[in-house]
């Protein structure tokens, strides 16, 4: 039989993935909708005949708004959703998300040849739901995923989102190429309810409460987790020890460049790919999927070396997360720099640009699992505050472009945004290694002092002893 927690891996990481079809393929269909505007507006100069080429003009600030819109809704929800989460639980927040992705996926076709304002607003809306999609698996995660095991269930569920990102542009580029961008939506907005009866049916917040999980199991997890049986209330969740946290700030750094170079990727990258190599959508596509492939493959691997290092080498998990954050940024950055030197060469872009954001794979065990270490019964709230800054830059980085159009010369456009991207990488990891810390914190446990208690007998079962930061706790009180 299965364990339970392989299965609840399992249908975590397609729910990551296929919440986020919507997004990840109108990166590419943008590409082809902006194309079928533009030979129609060609068509109508040579024809007056022709067809009503609709009533959007697909210009740059206009892509940028449309592929922004999402992240402006995720901003309004990463927050409150990350309490949310650890009040009520990861599995019914995923399940009202995925309906609402579902209806925004299949709505783009109807609004995309008729309404600027109506396209960016269900982007928006998909946002606003997508928002708690973090925190809710984070929440869940921290009770199925025990510590003999840390890091790798939480970066198979977490690589959904590069699966996502892989499926999505081989899909968008093949549909469009052979049939019509239209038939892409319609088709990944129906599939993610095929997810729903499964999670519906088999998933439970509470590895407790799981009809399919063994004694033994049970126990495993009972031992080896480290959250409270009760959940936190509102007033419980400690904001300002949070929000005053060097770690939690430190996560926050890291994962600021992490999403910068995730927008840069996803959302430059091919507009670089069409406008400055000069390729075919259905090329593009193919090009922009590899990087994905790469950080899929990466971050498998990442799981395991972490685990080698805190287990075989004995590494302690501070510096092996640190590690992993300085792969990811500062190689990341090492590779993109050589991208404007090698501009005109498709080949050598490809495997600069597919090896850096294969690096990306590292932030898995790095800084984005970190929150599950320093105060697992609080992680969806400090998963949405990490979230909330991620959005708020990926909101930004589209429009990168169109400021640096503005500022510099034509030809110096994509250098200054892949230097801009460097930089800002190497800072984000600079501040991770001096703020940030795999420590439990203090603030981490649940309302009264009964529940305190609860908690440390927890991690007591897990055989980890906490006298050094007990007793250092005593002294600091």
């Amino acid at each position: 039989m299965i364990p339970a927690r392989y299965l609840f891996t399992l249908l975590a990481c397609v729910g990551n993935m296929v919440n986020l079809f919507g997004r990840d393929s109108l990166r590419i269909g943008i590409l082809a909708i902006r194309e079928e505007a533009s030979l129609c507006q060609a068509s109508l100069s040579a024809n007056q005949t022709a067809p009503s080429c609709g009533s959007i003009q697909w210009s740059d600030s206009n892509m940028a708004h449309v592929l922004g819109a999402f992240n402006y809704g995720m901003i309004l929800t990463m927050v409150c959703g990350g309490p949310l989460s650890d009040m009520l639980g990861g599995k019914y927040l995923l399940l009202m998300v995925t309906l609402v992705s579902s209806l925004c996926t299949i709505l783009i076709p109807v609004l995309a040849d008729s309404s600027l304002p109506g396209l960016i607003t269900c982007q928006v809306v998909y946002g606003l739901s997508g928002g708690l999609v973090v925190p809710a698996l984070s929440c869940m995660i921290a009770r199925w995923e025990p510590r003999s095991q840390r890091g790798r269930l939480a970066t198979i569920i977490y690589t959904g989102s590069q699966f996502s990102a892989v499926f999505t542009a081989l899909f968008t580029g093949y549909i469009t190429y052979s049939y019509n961008w239209r038939l892409v939506f319609y088709i990944l907005g129906c599939v993610p309810l095929l997810w729903v009866i499964p999670w519906l049916l088999l998933i439970s917040d509470n590895p407790a409460d799981s009809k399919l999980i063994s004694a033994e199991e049970k126990d495993l997890l009972m031992r080896e987790t480290s959250t409270s049986e009760l959940r936190p209330r509102i007033r419980d969740i400690p904001f300002s020890n949070i929000l005053s946290s060097r770690a939690v700030w430190g996560i926050i750094f890291a994962n600021i460049g992490c999403s910068w170079a995730t927008m840069h990727t996803s959302l430059l990258l091919p507009q670089f790919l069409h406008q400055v190599l000069l390729l075919p959508i259905h090329h593009n596509s193919i090009i922009s999927s590899l990087p994905y492939i790469g950080c899929c493959l990466v971050g498998l691997l990442a799981s395991c070396f972490y685990t080698w290092m805190t287990t075989t080498m004995g590494v302690a998990h501070t510096a092996a997360r640190k590690i992993c954050s300085s792969i990811c940024l500062w190689g990341f950055a090492g590779l993109t720099l050589t991208v404007p030197l090698i501009s005109q060469d498709t080949v050598l872009v490809t495997i600069a640009c597919t090896g850096a954001y294969s690096l990306m794979g590292f932030n898995l065990v790095g800084a984005w699992s970190n929150p599950l270490d320093i105060a697992p019964n609080y992680v969806g709230t400090i998963m949405g505050i990490s979230g909330l800054f991620c959005y708020l830059t990926g909101a930004l980085v589209p429009n990168t472009l169109g400021l640096a159009s503005a500022l510099v010369s034509p030809d110096q456009v994509w250098t200054v945004l892949f230097l801009l991207v460097v930089g800002v990488t190497i800072i984000s990891n600079m501040l991770f290694l001096l703020l940030g810390t795999a420590e439990l914190q203090e603030w981490n446990s649940v309302g009264s002092s009964d529940s305190r208690e609860s908690l440390h007998q927890c991690e007591d079962k897990a055989g980890h002893s906490l006298l050094g930061f007990e007793s250092q706790k005593h002294r600091m009180v």
